[in-house]
């Protein structure tokens, strides 16, 4: 994993909006914290939540979308059918819905307590392990749009009304990263 400064330049713009921004002593922060080579480098950015709101159009004029559907590596994926597939998992009950274990990996996919948690655990020497814990909520609003495009208001929404946690985290053999949600400014 490497730190891109050319393909860093639009979080960059907003760390930069953000020392103009006055944030609330209420308001929430996300945190990104990535350690590359065994903590000798490592990158945080702590930014508002509200600051984000506000430069969230200046961001999006510079990201390409693609319309009507989300592009998973190489494979593309309609909405509708990612939509239908959601619906089933909402409507399903709390429980552990992927689970394979075996000798290079573990993998456990639940809904629990309204989040979908992901845990995958490479079981080689070095192998990764990813967390994730997304609300249900947030993926709710991100596929809910008849057009494609999300309403980044109710994601904001949505992020206040979870009050804080880990969204993801990645532990690789030299690297780790870890976004998180909190009412912290400055996160160590």
């Amino acid at each position: 994993m490497s730190f891109d400064i050319k393909k860093s330049a639009p979080l960059m713009l907003v760390a930069v909006l953000a020392i103009g921004s006055a944030a609330t002593a209420a308001d929430l922060w996300l945190h990104v914290r990535v350690e590359e080579d065994g903590g000798e480098s490592t990158v945080r950015v702590n930014l508002p939540m509200s600051m984000i709101e506000k430069a969230m159009p200046l961001i999006g004029r510079h990201a390409g979308h693609h319309e009507g559907t989300i592009v998973l590596d190489d494979l593309d994926v309609e909405l509708d059918d990612l939509r239908l597939v959601w619906n089933e998992l909402m409507a399903g009950p709390d429980m552990v819905y992927v689970r394979v274990d075996d000798h290079d990996e573990k993998v456990r996919v639940a809904k629990e307590d309204g989040f979908l948690l992901v845990d995958v655990e490479e079981r080689r020497a070095g192998g990764d392990t990813v967390r994730a814990r997304v609300p249900l909520g947030l993926v709710e609003v991100v596929l809910a749009s008849p057009d494609g495009e999300v309403d980044i208001q109710l994601v904001f929404d949505h992020l206040r009304q979870m009050g804080g946690g880990d969204l993801v985290t990645v532990r690789g053999d030299d690297e780790f990263v870890r976004v998180w949600v909190d009412d912290v400014a400055e996160a160590e």
